[in-house]
């Protein structure tokens, strides 16, 4: 049978999906195949669509088709890797094409290349719609892109500290630039005191994003809060970090994706007015306490979907009963936790930060019927009761708890059964055909219908023993797990993992299994795992903890 050339064969709506797929490299590679290729790609509006030179060269790869290149096709530009040489060719070469239409840059830039920087945010002032420049030298050009850069809708900014002072009035010229009403999302991650900060967000009425490196502002903590409820009334994702370098770094887990879906539809409504949060993130941040955060949750927690607090030591009972007497009827991710070293200092001292009261924890659980993903690691005051909280839950699908020592074996039992009736004096000698029955009973019963659980993550937990690992294997509300791991578990044995891995072996669905640092889990467990699990990656390595090496088959 004759070879036919799909190019000619295949509609253009086709061919134009195929090809978007392709980086340019791969697309100039693809000119050589025939000279039906080479035709259609060299009139293809998508070839010069997305440029990076990660991929190639841009001004010495493209000589060779500058009769084809059409700088009104260049949406995409990235320029992150080349030496400072390379990096002036590629603006040149921009500016001469007249790319004017782009709608996205990202950039690496030394501000002495400031001339041709200017120039080309004036090229495609009124085009481009997302921007992230991370910057270096002696100049800050926020002003410059503020007044250039009419269309903005996302602007990420950041500026080396190592290569320059603290900004002041001088730098920014805050009277020279116009407040825009274009930008709703901003990340700004330079070095700059509090006053100026104020100053400079009150250009952005509209916004609705903030990222802000809470280590470049001069006053930390709460006050940076209060500024934002005071100057930024339409803020719906409020993220204060004090661990990230640049702003670009976001908590990737949370998954509020269903509104800002119409964010462009929502432009032609824009209005200025107080609402309420809706993701709130706040990390390793000094100086953060109850007097300072309770009260603006009162006042804007109510609608938050998502609340992420890692490791700010100083916020206690205020800040949770605040929430608890809210309550959060929107909220779908839920993270509270320390860091490793945080939890080995606050044992030490007997001394555990973030801290709350558990019943305050349990009514705001109970108050957020739509919870899907929960993770509670390294803190002194999860108990049973909160895994009781937990149970009641109809949507939840992803739970990571780890070295929550006050959490009981008969507890996680119960909490894998979804049975809150157990009789308190019932005998906990141990003897999991006990749990095992009252929990398939519970489950043959049909009294509580929910989201089965995706992921599950008990790491360091001296409640996790075998007992709990007979659990999961009886329970049918873990029959859908795809990701399970029970690393660095002191207590559990060959026996309770090969119970778990003849149950998962007929149910075909587990991805991800965790035995790390187990001791009592050798070879030869590890190995008939390794071949009843075909699907399944399977991580095991017992070195001490604070390695960061894993091993997989």
């Amino acid at each position: 049978m004759t070879n036919i050339d799909f190019i000619k064969i295949l509609p253009y709506h086709i061919l134009n999906f195929i090809f978007e797929k392709c980086p340019l490299r791969d697309l100039i590679r693809y000119t050589r195949v025939s000279k039906t290729w080479r035709s259609f790609l060299l009139s293809w509006p998508g070839l010069f669509h997305d440029l990076s030179d990660r991929l190639l060269n841009i001004p010495r790869d493209l000589i060779h088709y500058e009769p084809y290149f059409d700088g009104n096709y260049v949406r995409t530009v990235h320029i992150l890797g080349r030496s400072k040489e390379e990096q002036e060719h590629i603006l040149s070469f921009l500016i001469q094409h007249d790319c004017s239409l782009i709608e996205y840059i990202r950039i690496i830039c030394d501000t002495t290349k400031i001339t041709q920087l200017g120039h080309l945010f004036k090229t495609t002032g009124s085009s481009l719609k997302r921007l992230h420049v991370y910057s270096s030298g002696t100049h800050c050009i926020l002003p410059m892109i503020l007044n250039s850069c009419t269309n903005l809708k996302e602007l990420h900014f950041s500026h080396s500290a190592e290569s320059f002072r603290t900004l002041s009035s001088k730098d920014l010229q805050l009277e020279n630039i116009r407040p825009t009403s274009t930008i709703q999302q901003l990340s700004l991650d330079i070095l700059i005191p509090l006053p100026l900060l104020k100053n400079t967000l009150r250009l952005f009425p509209y916004l609705k994003r903030i990222d802000l490196n809470a280590l470049a502002v001069e006053d930390v903590g709460g006050l940076i809060l209060k500024c934002l409820h005071t100057v930024c009334s339409n803020l719906e994702h409020v993220q204060v970090d004090g661990e990230h370098t640049t702003l670009a770094t976001t908590v990737t887990r949370i998954k509020i994706a269903k509104k800002e879906e119409a964010e462009e539809e929502e432009e032609k409504n824009l209005t200025i007015g107080g609402g309420g949060w809706r993701v709130l993130i706040l990390g390793q941040i000094s100086g953060l306490n109850d007097t300072q955060v309770a009260p603006l949750l009162q006042k804007r927690g109510k609608t938050l979907e998502a609340i992420h607090i890692v490791a700010c030591e100083d916020l206690g009972d205020a800040t949770f009963s605040t929430l608890a007497m809210i309550g959060c009827p929107n909220l779908q991710y839920l993270c509270l936790r320390l860091n490793y070293f945080m939890y080995e200092e606050a044992k030490s001292a007997n001394y555990w930060p973030i801290h709350f009261q558990p019943k305050d924890l349990c009514k705001i659980i109970r108050q957020a019927p739509l919870l899907e993903e929960v993770n509670f690691s390294y803190l002194d005051n999860i108990t049973d009761g909160v895994l009781d909280a937990l149970a009641d839950l109809k949507n939840l699908m992803e739970l990571e708890i780890g070295y929550c020592e006050n959490v009981t074996t008969k507890g996680l039992c119960r909490f894998i059964y979804q049975q809150h009736n157990v009789n308190e004096n019932n005998n906990d000698n141990g003897d999991h055909s006990t749990i095992a029955a009252q929990g398939a009973s519970m489950n043959q019963q049909g009294q509580r219908a929910r989201q089965e659980l995706k992921s599950l993550h008990l790491l360091g937990m001296k409640g996790v023993t075998d007992q709990v690992l007979y659990a999961i294997a009886q329970s049918k509300d873990t029959q859908a797990l795809k990701s399970l791991d029970l690393g660095n578990n002191e207590q559990i044995t060959e026996t309770g993992l090969k119970t778990l891995v003849d149950r998962f072996s007929k149910t075909n669905t587990l991805k991800w299994l965790g035995i790390n640092h187990c001791t009592k889990i050798h070879s030869n467990a590890y190995e008939y795992a390794c071949q009843h699990l075909n699907n399944t990656n399977i991580y095991r390595t017992n070195m001490k903890l604070g390695y960061n090496i894993s091993l997989s088959r």
